[in-house]
């Protein structure tokens, strides 16, 4: 009884958390990508695009740019931060 409790206490120690800091760089790098991939899918089918530039000081007083993506898809107007 007491080896099936100390392999129990063992097998919930190793549970996969996914928390990492490293696993959650791979996840937002991994779901970016995806992303990315499909906007460029979007735009090359695109009749029309047009592409919108801002940068400004956070508070810390690090530049932040937002780029936009607007384009003409068959069915309206598409916007991409």
């Amino acid at each position: 009884m007491k080896a099936r409790a100390a392999a129990r206490g063992s097998a919930l120690n190793s549970v996969f958390s996914g928390l990492s800091s490293d696993i959650q760089n791979d996840l937002i790098k991994s779901i970016a990508q995806v992303i990315r991939d499909e906007i460029k899918s979007e735009i090359n089918f695109a009749k029309f695009v047009s592409v919108i530039a801002d940068e400004t000081p956070d508070i810390s007083h690090r530049e932040q740019m937002s780029v936009i993506f607007r384009y003409l898809t068959k069915t309206g107007i598409e916007e991409d931060l």
